[in-house]
This record gives C-alpha cells, structure tokens and sequence, in this order.
C-alpha cells in the first residue's frame, strides 16, 4: 500500500514537473528554416512525439489562399517528389515562429524544386495563420504538420482539405 501511494505521488510530481515545463516553453527567434532541433527539444521524449494541449491548433480560414500559391509554386517546380511536408513550429498566438521543409530531396538541383522556389514557398509558409493550440482556458505553443501530394496522373499539387 504504501508503494503504491509512492508511485502515486512521484506521478503526480511528474505531471507537474511537464507541466510547468511547457508553461515556459519559448522558442528560439532565429534566421533559420531548420526548426527540427527545437520541435526535438520542446515535443519529443524518448523519441515520441508529445503535445501538451487540450485542444490542437487548427489552420485558419484565412490561410487557404497561401496554401494555394504553395501548390501552384510546386506544380511549376517539375519537383520529382509526390508529397512535401512543412513542419510548423506556432506560438501563443497562432503565428508560424518557424517553419522547415521537411523533406532533404526537395532540395536536390537536379530533380527537386530551385531554392527560389523553396524560398517562395516558406515565404507564403510564414503568412500562415492558425487557431493556437489551448491548455485549459490559455494558448500555448505548438506544432503542426502540412503535407502537400502531387497528383500522379495531373501533376499538380494540393494540400488535402484542412478545413473541415
């Protein structure tokens, strides 16, 4: 019994410990497009994803217009690759803090999209706006996945329908 009142209590301790971590949870301002050390550092234990919201963040209405000149960017590139993925780092706000294109080929000169390209499209990736994430009754920080595929018999891209 009193074990099991230890495990208990070192569990509580735990969720308090994340907790508060999260509470202090900023990201990094920087001049980067590689955010996967700090998604690593703020959402992953153990090699697991974690989040710490009650409710998700959401892609906002508003954004659906960016998400269009992504595509059509894409459908001009010639890129050999059939999905994109754009891993989005967001603050309390609902603002992108930082974006990366996740997948490494896309930057391949010979088959992939230009760095212009690449360039444009985290240009239109940093207007997005989102519904931020919420713990409760506040806004935290959080991260979001967007992943484009190119239709294999058109060749055009689209992102599938994130507002539903």
């Amino acid at each position: 019994m009193v074990k099991m009142l230890c495990y208990i209590i070192l569990f509580i301790i735990y969720i308090i410990n994340v907790n508060n971590k999260y509470d202090k949870i900023s990201f990094v301002k920087e001049d980067t497009i590689n955010c996967i050390d700090e998604y690593r550092k703020h959402f992953i234990i153990n090699d697991v994803p974690i989040t710490y919201c009650d409710v998700p963040p959401k892609l906002d209405l508003s954004s659906e217009q960016y998400l269009n000149l992504i595509c059509k960017q894409l459908s001009k590139s010639n890129c050999d690759d059939k999905y994109l993925t754009l891993l989005v780092l967001i603050d309390e706000e609902g603002l992108p803090n930082c974006i990366t294109i996740m997948d490494t080929k896309v930057f391949n000169k010979e088959k992939g999209i230009s760095e212009f390209d690449a360039s444009l499209i985290l240009e239109w990736s940093n207007k997005l706006k989102f519904v931020p994430a919420r713990n409760g009754d506040r806004s935290v920080c959080s991260y979001y996945f967007l992943t484009a595929k190119k239709d294999s018999t058109t060749g055009e891209w689209a992102f599938p329908s994130y507002f539903k």
